[in-house]
């Protein structure tokens, strides 16, 4: 499935994604919050994307966005995921199974996109959530049970920063 078959708010929330993971401070501090402190990166982007719209998400929003995601990410990100690190080890290893890496690497961007729009089309508004990016996501991290650590706060600063960047 292409961006041009997803719906509106899914194009949207892959649009605004690409945008803010492209700046070069970004990606390190997703990859941190994934592999350091379990963080699916889609849920904050999705968390951020719903507060620079103007509606933020609120603690029951994060846990109805996380028990949605569970399921996705237990029986098909993970295991791909892991699949595709150990393809790139492989394909360091011997250049002739660089093909399948990438085969790999294009499935698993391919489910994180299906991910959003399944985020994206199930967006109910939360009522009296505060529509700020950094609030927001600290409630993400705090619904995780991560925001006092260490790294935490820094990253999240690095991705709203690039968040708030984005023209509406």
């Amino acid at each position: 499935m292409t961006v041009a078959r997803l719906s509106r708010e899914a194009c949207s929330l892959w649009q605004f994604s690409l945008a803010v993971y492209e700046q070069p401070q970004v990606p390190p501090a997703c990859l941190m919050l994934q592999d350091c402190y379990g963080v699916d990166v889609n849920l904050l982007l999705y968390a951020g994307w719903r507060a620079w719209r103007g509606d933020a998400l609120s603690d029951a929003g994060c846990v109805s966005a996380l028990r949605r995601s569970d399921i996705w990410r237990q029986e098909l990100v993970f295991p791909l995921r892991a699949l595709r690190r150990r393809a790139g080890d492989l394909a360091r290893e011997n250049p002739g199974f660089a093909q399948a890496y990438a085969a790999v690497k294009s499935c698993e961007l391919e489910l994180e996109k299906q991910q959003q729009a399944m985020l994206a089309d199930g967006w109910v508004h939360d009522q009296g959530a505060e529509a700020d990016i950094a609030t927001t996501l600290q409630v993400f991290a705090a619904s995780m049970g991560i925001i006092e650590e260490g790294e935490v706060k820094p990253a999240l600063a690095t991705i709203t920063a690039a968040m708030e960047s984005i023209a509406r």
